[in-house]
């Protein structure tokens, strides 16, 4: 296919790639396919407050738990939350537990019935319209889908930009969630944009990390003293039973095991008599839990992020 828009001073030639055999139509996103998360997904965010940024803040979640209701009209997800934010340079930290409750009849996710390419009134003025369109380039090519509040407005039969300064956009991705919303309500200082920029779903990743984990993005712990010790925990998730691996480990030092909650307080500790050895998750609730690995010094030697179902 040719893209003619240059015509006649120019034109390029496009091949289609997709789909042998794609369904006749409109492809549409639903919110379920947006909001299809797994126990274990991983999902790190950037945020800039005001142009230039004021505000700097990085930020992690991590899905612990997910409950479905009715008939499948409501998913509730519990997910674990850290953030760092540099507010004028100075840092603070953020860590909890929230949930996060999605239900096809909210308000909220209403555009996203909305076919890509399709304008939709404002309620306050309909001659404003909110603008819907989708897209396969991003995110390891899984449709997204982009919805700019209030930005067109129709004039003489045609559709253009709107004259408000204030506008929001929201993307949203096939099990990503919102993975963009920009805010400008024409004042810079209090412009917003919060992007994805790395996840991880099963073996499935991409993106670049804002930290390892938690730890390292609030700088909660101490650093490793040594960097040639790997621990291997499988399954992870973990519903009853771990078996961790620990490389690198000297027999005639194997160590001590400490496990803390979110909120850094230690949950067990432990001497490690055996290589590999076995987690048993009993007594331990649902959500996510750091693993720490000490020598006979207290140095830190190896650690990782254990998730409990």
């Amino acid at each position: 296919m040719l893209d003619v828009f240059f015509i006649p001073g120019d034109t390029s030639m496009y091949y289609l790639a997709g789909k042998s055999n794609p369904a006749i139509g409109v492809h549409n996103l639903t919110w379920k396919e947006v909001f299809d998360y797994d126990t274990g997904d991983v999902f790190h965010y950037y945020s800039e407050l005001g142009m230039p940024a004021t505000d700097i803040i990085y930020i992690i979640e991590t899905v612990v738990n997910k409950v479905i209701k009715g008939n499948y009209d409501t998913i509730i997800y519990t997910i674990d939350v850290c953030s760092r934010t540099y507010s004028f340079g100075e840092p603070s930290n953020y860590l909890n537990t929230i949930t996060q409750t999605i239900v096809s009849a909210d308000s909220a996710y209403s555009d996203l019935q909305s076919l890509p390419e399709q304008f939709s009134p404002l309620t306050f003025w309909d001659s404003y319209q909110n603008r819907h369109s989708g897209d396969f380039g991003n995110y390891n090519q899984r449709m997204s889908k982009r919805i700019e509040t209030g930005y067109y407005e129709r004039m003489n039969s045609c559709w253009a930009y709107g004259i408000f300064d204030s506008y929001d956009s929201y993307t949203y991705a096939k099990g990503l969630g919102c993975t963009n919303y920009v805010y400008n309500e024409g004042d810079p200082s209090n412009y917003l944009i919060n992007s994805l920029v790395y996840f991880k779903k099963g073996s499935e990743t991409w993106g670049t990390p804002v930290a390892m984990d938690c730890y390292d993005l609030l700088d909660g712990i101490n650093k490793l003293q040594k960097d040639n010790f790997h621990l291997f925990i499988v399954p992870n998730p973990v519903e009853t039973q771990a078996r961790i691996t620990i490389s690198g480990l000297d027999k005639n030092d194997p160590g001590t095991f400490l496990l803390y909650d979110i909120a850094g307080r230690e949950i067990v500790r432990m001497k490690i008599s055996s290589n590999p050895f076995t987690f048993d998750r009993t007594g331990l609730t649902s959500g996510l839990y750091l693993l720490s690995v000490i020598n006979q010094q207290g140095e830190v030697i190896a650690r990782d992020k254990i998730i409990i179902k």
